[in-house]
C-alpha cells in the first residue's frame, strides 16, 4: 500500500454517514472471510507520479477503487453516496475525479464500485 492508503482509510472511517452503515468494516484490498455485511474495501488500481525539471516530483496522482459490499444489489448501491461524501471530505488528499465501475456479484454478495482520481503530495 502507498502512504496514501491510511488517509483513505481515515476518510472512509471518520464519516458518520458511512460508519452508520458499515461500522468499522472497512478493509484494504479484500475483507476477511465470513465478514458481516455490509462492508467497504479500497485499493490502489493505478496512477502516475508527476515529473518536473529535476526529475520525479512529490506529486502523486493515484487512482483508488472503493467498493461497497452488501447482501443485495440495492444495499450495495446505497453505499455509493456515503462513500463519495467521505472521500470528498478526506484530509491529506484531493479528489479530482470520480468514475463508476461495473457492479459485481460473488455468490450472494453484491458490490458497487467507484474509482477516484486523487492528487496527493508525498511530502
Amino acid at each position: 500500500m502507498s502512504i496514501l492508503a491510511p488517509k483513505i482509510y481515515t476518510a472512509l472511517s471518520d464519516g458518520a454517514a458511512l460508519s452508520a452503515l458499515v461500522s468499522t468494516r472497512i478493509y484494504p484490498v479484500m475483507a476477511p472471510q465470513d465478514v458481516t455485511l455490509p462492508y467497504v474495501t479500497y485499493q490502489r488500481v493505478g496512477g502516475t507520479r508527476e515529473m518536473d525539471f529535476s526529475g520525479v516530483s512529490n506529486l502523486e496522482l493515484p487512482q483508488f477503487q472503493v467498493s461497497g459490499w452488501a447482501d443485495s444489489y440495492l444495499g450495495a448501491q446505497n453505499l455509493i453516496e456515503p462513500i463519495i461524501a467521505e472521500m470528498m471530505a478526506g484530509a491529506g488528499f484531493s479528489v479530482n475525479s470520480i468514475f463508476y465501475l461495473p457492479d459485481g456479484e460473488e455468490g450472494e454478495v453484491f458490490s458497487a464500485s467507484l474509482g477516484f482520481g486523487i492528487s496527493h503530495d508525498l511530502t
